[in-house]
């Protein structure tokens, strides 16, 4: 498993990003935990520690806000700073030196880079459908546009007139899996918009969906028609894209998370599962095909569709799939990384 993370030091000198590789990752047991569903005889529980390996790569300008690696071709990140500055780097020999030892590889340097937002930014993401094609957006609620140019050298050609809709700051952006032309973006100002690339810089719709900021949105891998959304006062939302229109309603609601919500993504190996984290220091996983119904443990109602809780973890930021180990999430938080993998999690 590889994964590429960006820091926010107190120092700006000292940050870093770091292509970090695991391996040996088995289930185990912890101490103390007794023998109830745990069998010391099956070869699906190893009490071995896991490796983990990295490498650092220079990166003394400013906090990273976020960082995403080119689907097609993941050597290739983008790393948005809270310098406003918006970097791509090429960290193919980092990888090499992590598969082969004694591979050379020196401190990267941008191979592009964009410094044409105003301001800082959180919002940033390749596309699925067309390689190389990026959007990313900040804090003065504008959209840039990024299309590559040339074939040996990657290289990009950021449209100098933003896509502009949103009246606060933009929170998160997604691109549709199913076309490459279409993108949604949700902001502080409670909406999340849609926007095709065909139909000029004016947003095709536009869906109120929290009271409060839309911190973040994820696009349903399998079905293209489903968009869900998380916002801060802890509420998370799914949408039928095919009911777009003036009196649309969202088609799952839930507020079971106490704060903020951080994250949230589809798991791409099931159409009906979603992960989501937030600043109540816990992440839920959700199976949104099962009956919807509650049970109360303990005095609490408890969602038939929650399947997991996730907990242990300080100032949760992030959580995703592995799209090729399923079942498996990772997440990141300011004290460090858990990779885990819930056992009612289907894994066909």
């Amino acid at each position: 498993m590889y994964f590429v993370t960006g820091t926010q030091a107190e120092s700006e000198n000292d940050n870093v990003i770091l292509l970090m590789k695991l391996s040996e990752l088995y289930s185990t047991k912890r101490d103390g935990e007794d023998s109830d569903g745990f069998d010391p005889d099956s070869d699906d529980h190893v009490d071995d520690d896991p490796i983990m390996e990295y490498k650092r790569i220079g990166h003394s300008y400013a906090s990273t806000n976020r960082i995403r690696a080119m689907p097609q071709k993941p050597t290739i990140i983008a790393d948005m700073a809270s310098d406003s500055i918006v970097r791509i780097f090429d960290i193919k020999d980092h990888r090499e030196a992590l598969d082969k030892p004694g591979h050379p590889y020196k401190k990267s340097s941008p191979i592009y880079q964009f410094k044409g937002h105003p301001v800082e930014g959180r919002a940033i993401a390749w596309c699925q459908k067309t390689p190389g094609r990026l959007i990313s957006g900040d804090c003065s609620s504008n959209i840039y546009l990024w299309e590559p140019t040339g074939s040996t050298i990657p290289s990009w050609n950021v449209d100098p007139v933003p896509y502009s809709g949103h009246e606060a700051s933009i929170e998160d952006v997604c691109w549709s899996p199913s076309q490459g032309e279409v993108f949604a973006s949700s902001s502080v100002d409670g909406t999340v918009k849609l926007w095709d690339l065909r139909k000029g810089k004016k947003f095709v719709a536009s869906i109120a969906a929290h009271d409060v900021d839309v911190n973040v949105i994820s696009w349903n891998h399998k079905r293209a028609f489903l968009l869900a959304s998380g916002c801060d006062d802890g509420g998370w939302k799914v949408w039928d894209l095919r009911q777009l229109g003036d009196n649309m309603n969202y088609q799952f609601r839930f507020n079971w998370h106490r704060d903020a919500i951080t994250s949230i993504e589809w798991n791409p190996n099931d159409d009906s599962e979603i992960a989501v984290s937030s600043a109540d220091n816990s992440i839920s996983i959700w199976d949104l095909s099962l009956t919807m119904e509650k049970t109360k443990v303990d005095g609490i109602d408890i969602p038939s569709q929650l399947l997991f809780v996730h907990r242990g973890q300080e100032n949760i930021k992030e959580v995703h799939w592995h799209p090729q180990i399923p079942g498996t999430l990772v997440s990141t938080a300011a004290d460090g990384f858990n990779i885990f993998k819930p056992s009612n999690i289907s894994t066909e």
